[in-house]
């Protein structure tokens, strides 16, 4: 996220991945994540840019994410099932 994408969002600084699109019956979808989310954390760490993010991802150990939706946080839960 970029310093003048913060005002849309809500947020105080530029951080996080914003969720552009969720494919309707995949993980995202299941998990509830919506377009326009942003993922500020995943496992507690802090995520700045999309290596990182991507990194998180190919290592197989993402548990949970910290997600900014319309002025507030949430917390999400990659099932246990996977």
């Amino acid at each position: 996220m970029k310093e003048e994408d913060v005002a849309p969002f809500g947020l105080a600084k530029a951080r996080g991945i914003v969720v552009v699109n969720v494919t309707k019956g995949g993980l995202a979808d299941d998990m509830g994540f919506l377009a326009g989310d942003v993922i500020l954390e995943v496992n507690n760490s802090e995520i700045g840019d999309v290596d990182l993010f991507v990194q998180f991802a190919r290592s197989g150990a993402i548990k949970n994410f910290r997600v900014w939706r319309k002025g507030q946080a949430l917390e999400l839960t990659v099932p246990q099932s996977l």
